[in-house]
């Protein structure tokens, strides 16, 4: 269904309530949820949609797999309350706070090029597994203002005080700033072509294998692949399926299962994981020469 230029005067320009699947949002309008409110979507687009006071594209929706993009309001320009799984949220405006998300409960959610005066990328609420950058804060907290960050990066993001991370609890966060708390970095997570908009992390990543399990968000990472590999989450919205080569390069005493690409990355020798494959936690390994045949190890 596609819901365009609706508007009403208070809330849920597209909809209210009810259950929407494959939607797509467009310049719709509303005081609070411009796009829609309450009510739970999945797979749904919301673009360019407006609120008068919040929740430019969503208002305490239950969203999943869906993409937030250039939606406005004053406050949560992409989304305001309620849950989101697996979500983009990209170029969103806030007037006040929150570019991208105000007082959600995101999990393994992509925030990219958001903007606002407190809180670019998000403003309080709960982080699980999310991925913030080059969003943008005229005043405080460029990626994260006043939240609870658990297994993200946060990391490019700008502004004048608190570029990454502003008056947040972090835990097993990798930022631009060294944080307290459990777990946290402040090292590059090597993101394999910001520029070129690829989030994920490479294989040498100091996020890769840096979250804990006990704050692991769902089964799934953003892209649909497992969300923890080789035994221990990742840091970010982007689980690394990939395995570093051992010490040395001592590949003895494995065994070689068919199922996955092997290749070479750099210095890096690894093996690529293909989606619906078993895995076990710990790997041993076998001296082999790569070649074009494609091989798995366990």
């Amino acid at each position: 269904c596609m819901l365009e230029g609706n508007v009403a005067a208070y809330g849920g320009g597209g909809t209210c309530n009810g259950v929407q699947s494959g939607c797509e949002y467009l310049d719709n309008q509303a005081e609070n949820g411009g796009g829609a409110y309450n009510g739970t979507q999945r797979n749904c687009l919301f673009d360019g949609n407006e609120a008068e006071q919040s929740g430019g594209g969503s208002y305490n929706g239950t969203n999943s797999v869906c993409r937030f993009v250039e939606n406005h309001a004053k406050w949560g320009g992409g989304l305001i309350y309620g849950r989101s799984e697996r979500c983009v949220l990209v170029e969103n405006y806030a007037d006040n706070s929150g570019g991208g998300a105000y007082e959600g409960d995101l999990s393994n959610c992509l925030i990219v090029d958001n903007t606002a005066r407190w809180g670019g990328g998000s403003y309080t609420g709960r982080l699980s597994n999310c991925t913030l950058s080059r969003n943008v804060a005229a005043n405080y907290g460029g990626g994260a203002h006043s939240g609870n960050l658990f297994n993200c990066i946060a990391w490019g993001n700008t502004c004048s005080a608190g570029k990454d991370v502003y008056l947040s609890t972090c835990t097993y966060t990798c930022s631009g700033q060294s944080q307290s708390g459990a777990g946290n970095i402040a090292a590059d997570p090597q993101f394999v072509d910001a520029d070129g908009d690829d989030f994920r992390i490479a294989v040498t990543s100091p996020c890769r294998n840096g979250g804990s399990n006990a704050y692991a968000a769902g089964s799934v990472d953003y892209a649909g692949n497992p969300r923890i590999f080789d035994g221990v989450v990742d840091m970010g919205a982007f689980e690394c399926t990939q395995i570093p080569k051992p010490p040395n390069d001592d590949f003895s005493g494995a065994t070689v299962l068919s199922g996955a690409t092997g290749g070479v990355e750099g210095t890096n020798t690894y093996a690529t994981y293909e989606q619906g494959e078993p895995l076990t936690s710990r790997w041993s390994w076998a001296r082999w020469s790569w070649g074009a045949e494609t091989r798995r190890f366990r």
